[in-house]
């Protein structure tokens, strides 16, 4: 590094203003005798002041006699004069000169000769100081307030400084746009008078040393040789410098009774260096004192750890602070992150954190260690999100040193050194201790994270884990894909290796009873441009993932340095068909259930769905289907007939199998049952008419609802059952009642597709528990749905009964809780002895879950054995291209003989 002066620059660059500004402000300023203002101050304050002479009166002639044009170069005179007149090399090697002699300590003080005593400054001259640069403020402040650069924050914004001294200042600064020559005057008449001045930190690493001043911020500088030749002229054969190094740079000194904190990789610095640095230090203090400034008591520099808190939002949010230093790990579009050089062992602080900022990282690269000032942000896109800690505005961002190791925290195991003693393995089960123990509790959102701000417990909680990992560099490996792609941008849910729960054959991670596993994470869009692979299937093993945590969205995610690429894929690519058969009679009729999405006349995926049917699912005797659109799809005209779309599948059904399936729907009214509008999605039924036929026809319409007639029977049959509060904008279950070609079985059929969960919030989101949209809808629904076979029921106990479909809810959750109490019957996947983690038709975010169940009576339950109900995973284990729908369809063996 070549050699360099002392520079001392302002923390905030001043921003441009128009011309007729800036003159009139700079006029206004100077015209307000700023510089007679300071030789007052300066004369009132040293009246009482014990300062060693010479350095007084030579600060006093540099402004009286003009040898300076501004406070820097009065400083700066200073400290060149004092360190190169060897008169004047102190002899207190603590750091400060003693500058005034404590009575008690020359009254018989056990304190050693050599070591610094406190620096006090006289109360009558802070007072006189404070009052002569008040009368001077007073007009500048009113000139910015006209001039619409600063706006007070309240009606006393303009006494407040008497109490808190640094709030106009600020408020001028902030702004950043007086121009250079009025804040640099503002500037050394506010610390003049003691309006809050403080030295806040002072830190040392390796060669290069930094000293911040606040209120306002200045930066004082300086290089490898200013330290190692510069300013002071130390010589190798100082017999001090053993002293300095003890009392200055190990442990603590008291200055004002409070520790001077010093840290920093002082151990790799030569007892040269150290000295040098301690004898400029003391130099600089004495030219800072000799204008009657105070010094507070050093305080250590802040941390990421103070930033980020214990909690979700920052305990200095909406703050302004000075001095952060950190290493850079990554580099983004709009930002960097970096990580604390100073980690402690509390699991709930973050040891990173991210810097908004598009230009402040031009040139810093990911290893460099810097310090910078900024203001504390908690910044969401969506009420409904959690709030991100950020730094914003970042500001005299400094570099420390470059090319520093950077080391990815690894997941799933246990770190000490990186980011303090942590365990970084997460939950498997519970996501935030406001959810009660249940995230599908009802009721639901009944507290919010941003408003109850809970304290982490990232050992418990998921969210509070990742939380507490916020804005860190992490690798992830064994990464298992839970999916396709989760949306248009590539974003890819997955888990790592680390203890999960909900695992199933497929590798993916299946919903249970209160737990939507939240040892998940996102994979969001890489850092470096490139893309996440968009062949990703369930179960697919990626290579390790090394990225930031970021909250995005609504969910925690990692922004990978560069995208993951596809190790391997399970197999086969599909499950084999179900074995499932029909035998053509009533002890053993198939019956499936398959939800086929917007499913429209000449259907690209009419293929897959005919596959599906006749090879996967054995082509069953009754097939449930939802999602059926009219014969102009989502064409939003007025049509509601669904004929073509239904005859254009048994047709292609029968073209496969020889099977003549027909089907049976009843029109909705036109958009009156949600979906897409115009597309006027229904529920049907396709059957085997070899096996199968309605019993006594009799088909409603549109606006018939349904009723249980003595029998038991069906006021119409196929017939809707409807109650317009319970089902307004939803489909309506549609009801009918079969017999077996065979004529020894009768039964009734229930199809169901209830409201969906749009309008849920993120699991990882705000409101807590979250958001179940559609909860209270299908809860009445459930009680609709469920009393109608209860009626059947209760004039047939063995009536044979079997609902179907899409219940858009987990059987754990209060509507379908609420159905099987009140309708009686009893869950396929229970009496067939499914497995809870192979129980799933849906994948959704992070795991794979169960939206469509199939239920029977007690008299059909009761011949249920243990292979007789499946799920057949065609669409959620798919590639892209061969996906037919977003749900799995289920298949399931039968007797409903009556005779």
């Amino acid at each position: 590094m070549a050699s360099q002066d002392l520079v001392i620059v302002p923390a905030h660059t001043p921003k441009p203003l128009p011309s007729y500004l800036r003159s009139e402000l700079t006029s206004t300023l100077l015209s307000n005798s700023a510089i007679p203002v300071i030789q007052r101050t300066l004369h009132q304050a040293s009246q009482e002041a014990h300062w060693e002479g010479s350095i007084r009166e030579r600060a006093k002639q540099i402004i009286t006699q003009g040898q300076a044009t501004g406070w820097q170069e009065v400083v700066e005179m200073l400290v060149k004069e004092s360190c190169e007149r060897p008169d004047h090399r102190p002899h207190v090697p603590g750091g400060l000169r003693r500058l005034r002699r404590d009575q008690s300590s020359s009254a018989g003080s056990t304190r050693p000769p050599n070591e610094a005593t406190n620096v006090t400054f006289p109360e009558q001259a802070i007072r006189a100081g404070k009052e002569a640069i008040k009368e001077a403020l007073d007009p500048l402040i009113e000139q910015a307030l006209q001039l619409n650069i600063v706006m007070p924050a309240s009606e006393a914004s303009r006494d407040r400084f008497a109490t808190n001294q640094g709030t106009i200042v600020h408020l001028l600064l902030d702004q950043q746009q007086i121009p250079a020559v009025a804040l640099r005057t503002l500037t050394f008449a506010c610390k003049h008078a003691g309006l809050g001045f403080e030295l806040t930190s002072l830190a040392l690493y390796k060669i290069v040393g930094v000293v911040e001043l606040a209120y306002p911020h200045m930066i004082i500088a300086q290089g490898e040789s200013v330290i190692a030749r510069g300013l002071c002229g130390c010589t190798s054969d100082e017999v001090w410098a053993r002293n300095v190094r003890r009392p200055l740079f190990q442990g603590t000194q008291e200055l004002n009774g409070s520790p001077l904190r010093l840290s920093g990789h002082l151990g790799k610095l030569s007892p040269r260096v150290i000295s040098c640095e301690a004898r400029y230090m003391m130099k600089f203090s004495q030219c800072l004192t000799a204008f009657g400034l105070i010094f507070s008591p050093l305080a250590s520099a802040i941390t990421v750890a103070d930033i980020t808190g214990t909690r979700y939002l920052s305990p200095r949010s909406g703050s302004a602070f000075s001095n952060l230093t950190g290493l850079v790990t990554a580099k983004g579009p709009n930002g960097l992150w970096i990580r604390s050089t100073q980690p402690d062992d509390d699991e709930r602080t973050s040891e990173s954190v991210y810097v908004f900022s598009r230009s402040v990282g031009a040139n810093l690269a990911a290893g460099d260690i810097i310090t910078l000032d900024g203001n504390v942000t908690e910044y969401r896109s969506s009420s409904a999100y959690l709030f991100l800690t950020e730094v914003t505005s970042p500001r005299n961002v400094r570099v420390v040193s470059k090319g520093n190791p950077v080391e990815p925290v690894v997941l799933g195991a246990r770190t000490s050194a990186i980011i303090g003693e942590k365990d970084v393995s997460p939950p498997t089960e519970q996501y935030s201790a406001l959810d009660n123990g249940d995230v599908f509790g009802v009721p639901n959102n009944v507290s919010r994270v941003s408003q109850t701000n809970p304290e982490l417990e990232p050992n418990t909680y998921g969210m509070d884990f990742f939380e507490s990992l916020s804005a860190e560099l992490v690798t992830i490996q064994g990464v298992t894909a839970l999916g396709r792609q989760a949306n248009s941008f590539g974003d890819q849910w997955v888990y790592g290796n680390w203890p999960v729960t909900g695992k199933n054959s497929r590798g993916g991670l299946t919903v249970t009873d209160s737990d939507s596993n939240p040892e998940t994470i996102t994979v969001g869009s890489p850092l470096d441009g490139t893309r996440n692979p968009n062949t990703t299937k369930l179960g697919d093993s990626l290579t390790d993932i090394t990225g930031v945590i970021q909250y995005n969205f609504g969910f925690y995610s990692i922004l990978p340095l560069t995208a993951p690429s596809v190790k391997s894929s399970q197999s086969p690519a599909l499950p084999p068909p179900s074995r499932i058969k029909s035998n053509g009679r009533c002890n053993k009729l198939t019956v499936a259930d398959y939800n086929i999405e917007n499913f429209t006349p000449g259907n690209s995926r009419i293929p897959l769905v005919v596959e599906h049917i006749a090879t996967y699912l054995g082509t069953p005797s009754i097939v449930f289907v939802q999602e059926v659109q009219d014969n102009s799809g989502a064409t939003n005209d007025g049509t509601v007939d669904a004929n073509l779309t239904l005859s254009g599948l048994t047709q292609a059904l029968q073209e496969r199998t020889g099977i003549p399936y027909l089907f049976v729907d009843v029109d909705p009214v036109n958009n009156a049952d949600g979906g897409q509008p115009g597309g006027n999605i229904r529920n049907a039924y396709l059957f085997n008419p070899e096996e199968v036929r309605l019993y006594k026809p009799n088909p409603g319409s549109s606006t018939d609802a349904n009723a249980v007639l003595p029998g038991p029977s069906l006021r119409f049959n196929p017939g809707r059952i409807d109650a317009p509060p319970a089902f307004r904008s939803s489909r309506k279950p549609l009801v009918a009642q079969w017999e077996t070609v065979d004529g020894k079985g009768n039964f009734f059929t229930v199809n169901v597709h209830w409201t969906s969960k749009g309008g849920s919030s993120s699991l990882q989101g705000d409101p807590r528990p979250p958001v179940n949209g559609g909860i209270d809808e299908r809860n009445a629904q459930a009680n609709v749905t469920g009393s109608f076979i209860a009626q059947i029921l209760a004039q047939d106990k063995d009536a044979a009964v079997i609902a179907a479909g899409d219940f858009n809810e987990f059987s754990f959750v209060e509507p379908l809780e609420r159905f099987v109490q009140i309708s009686g019957l009893q869950e396929l996947d229970v009496l067939s002895g499914v497995p809870e983690v192979e129980r799933y038709t849906y994948t959704f975010g992070s795991s794979q879950q169960q939206l469509d169940h199939m239920y029977v009576s007690p008299s059909v339950a009761r011949r249920v054995g243990k292979n007789d109900f499946e799920h057949v995973h065609v669409n959620t284990w798919a590639a892209e291209e061969d996906v037919a729908s977003d749900h799995d369809p289920t298949v399931a063996s039968l007797n409903v003989c009556t005779k």
